[in-house]
């Protein structure tokens, strides 16, 4: 920390007394003259301090001058991607090895900032996320209202939803028409696979939330499978869906 004042008149030295607002025994005391700045080391990073500040006039000090200041806490050691799921990420964080700190406060490139408390075993779940997305994550150390310098945790995407609500439209005995629910979040296209159909007729990749599958035997049973996909992502898990043809 540095202080800065202006210069007494007359050349009076300037009392300065520093104390940690958590731990009354940590205070030091000191005396400056002919100079309006000092460097104080050997402080605790995030700690908060009282500094108090007076003129010294033949061995009296004048009424004394109170600020308060909290310094920067240090930067987390490491901040590792857990778990990715379709709306959430679970993080590893390492927190600095000493000084004080209240919790994290996480800038997220396209989308909301997040400040969180710490938890002992140093997971952390930033939630609220959109599905199918790749984000760059900016993690401080924050003390008070002042933060450490970010850590960079690039790249981080989360999974691709998966439809829903899949039912049968049209069936007769040699078709079988497929509708779901659109997914959330972002991707490319739907992969719909039917699991026991021939293998000419077996997977169909589509835009819409819709497909038909012909050329079926009467009165069976078909299971078929939707994910969404998109390139640079894991697939969706499946959604599965039992249908069965018509009689002839």
């Amino acid at each position: 920390m540095v202080l800065q004042w202006e210069l007494p008149r007359d050349g009076h030295e300037v009392y300065i007394q520093i104390k940690s607002v958590s731990d009354e025994r940590e205070v030091m005391e000191l005396f400056v003259k002919g100079a309006n700045r000092y460097k104080i080391n050997n402080l605790t990073p995030g700690m908060t301090y009282v500094i108090q500040m007076a003129t010294v006039m033949n061995g009296n000090l004048s009424k004394l001058v109170t600020i308060q200041q909290t310094l920067k806490p240090k930067q987390a050691q490491i901040v590792i991607p857990y778990e990715n799921y379709s709306t959430c990420v679970v993080f590893f964080v390492q927190t600095p090895d000493i000084g004080v700190f209240d919790g994290l406060f996480i800038t997220i490139e396209g989308g909301p900032n997040v400040t969180m408390p710490l938890k002992h075993d140093s997971k952390i779940t930033v939630d609220n996320l959109t599905p199918g997305t790749e984000y760059n994550f900016f993690v401080s150390i924050i003390s008070g209202t002042i933060l450490s310098h970010m850590y960079y945790v690039p790249a981080v995407k989360t999974c691709l939803e998966a439809p829903s609500n899949t039912h049968e439209g049209k069936i007769t005995d040699s078709s079988i028409e497929v509708f779901w629910s659109r997914a959330d979040g972002n991707f490319r296209h739907y992969k719909i696979t039917c699991l026991n159909c021939s293998a000419t007729f077996l997977v169909q990749k589509v835009v819409q939330e819709a497909a038909t599958f012909s050329n079926l035997d009467p009165a069976t049973v078909y299971t078929f499978s939707i994910r969404t996909e998109k390139e640079g992502f894991k697939d969706s898990t499946p959604n599965i869906k039992e249908i069965q043809t018509g009689t002839a």
